[in-house]
């Protein structure tokens, strides 16, 4: 927990870049609601991108003008106010904010792990009603964190999947009256889970979507008992909810246990994927989630072990152990 303490808590005191350092400078004062008009990043580092050879550029300055580039090189310096915020990059590398479209945030003491690696905006799909005031108080200046995006509570029915952090509903009056108290406590984006009933989810559904809220989460499958229905079909085809208006549907590994039904098809796959292209849905892979599935199964406790896990919050770790 020491580490983890001490790896979490140097954010606020040390810059480990400069994408950080610039946040740090942006939310100094609670009282500037708004970044400054100009700002000034000398001695930085770029990487061209849109260059084939991604060509790179030292010790140059960048500006940006009311929250867009507006010149790098010398013309930076030269185009910049009198009134302009200067940082020096000390010849760190200049990235853009990084986003990171599917977290599940535990602790306010997260949010530092998200700057020092660059992201600065986070969508976090398990809701709690502190996620709320705490996407206010980053919004205000009075945290330094990432922009917080969050779903309400997970929707689900009871089943195999059903977690102590899902939110139970059975039938449609359930489904509805819950959309409708997560809309008026401010959350704007409905998660669904898996295990879902057909009557649950279409009303979910159609209650989001006449209160405005995004719908997001894992393609609903019905009732069902555990593992894959070979010998029938899911309640509910995966091909049934591609139409049904999801801002993103997460996780490639539901996908393919849904659409696939867990085969390991090639053919099969590019299929699924031709349908989901063709219906125009985003989906948030996650492969870090799946790859660390298959790490976790073959590793066992070691897992928890691996380089990186001091950045992890110890209560989360302590409460997986047990399952490695």
């Amino acid at each position: 927990m020491t580490n983890w303490r001490a790896s979490t808590m140097a954010v606020q005191h040390c810059v480990l870049g400069l994408l950080l350092l610039a946040l740090s400078a942006a939310n100094a004062s609670a009282a500037q609601a708004t970044p400054p008009r100009e700002l000034l990043l000398e001695n930085v580092r770029v990487v061209d991108f849109s260059d084939p050879g991604a060509a790179s550029y030292d010790e140059t300055s960048l500006l940006l003008r009311a929250g867009r580039i507006a010149y790098v090189g010398a013309a930076a310096r030269a185009e910049a106010g009198s009134d302009a915020v200067v940082l020096d990059g000390a010849g760190r590398t200049l990235l853009p904010g990084l986003n990171d479209l599917h977290v599940h945030l535990w602790d306010e003491a997260e949010l530092g792990a998200y700057l020092a690696h660059g992201v600065t905006t986070i969508r976090n799909l398990s809701g709690m009603p502190f996620h709320l005031e705490l996407a206010a108080r980053i919004d205000r200046g009075e945290v330094a964190g990432p922009r917080l995006l969050t779903s309400g509570p997970i929707l689900n029915s009871r089943g195999p999947n059903l977690q102590v952090n899902h939110q139970v509903v059975e039938d449609g009056p359930e489904a509805r009256a819950a959309v409708r108290a997560q809309h008026a406590a401010g959350y704007r984006r409905l998660k669904v889970y898996s295990n879902l009933s057909r009557e649950a989810y279409e009303a979910a559904r159609d209650e989001a979507a006449a209160l405005g809220m995004d719908l997001t989460g894992h393609p609903p499958e019905g009732r069902r008992g555990p593992g894959v229905p070979f010998d029938k079909p899911f309640a509910i085809a995966f091909e049934e909810v591609l139409d049904d208006g999801f801002e993103t549907l997460e996780h490639v590994e539901s996908i393919a246990w849904h659409g696939l039904r867990g085969r390991q098809d090639r053919d099969g796959a590019r299929e699924l994927a031709r349908r989901i292209a063709a219906a125009d849905v985003p989906v948030t892979a996650t492969l870090v989630a799946h790859h660390n599935l298959y790490r976790a199964a073959s590793e066992g406790a070691a897992f928890l072990e691996r380089p990186g896990t001091e950045w992890l919050n110890p209560v989360i770790q302590a409460a997986e152990a047990p399952v490695h």
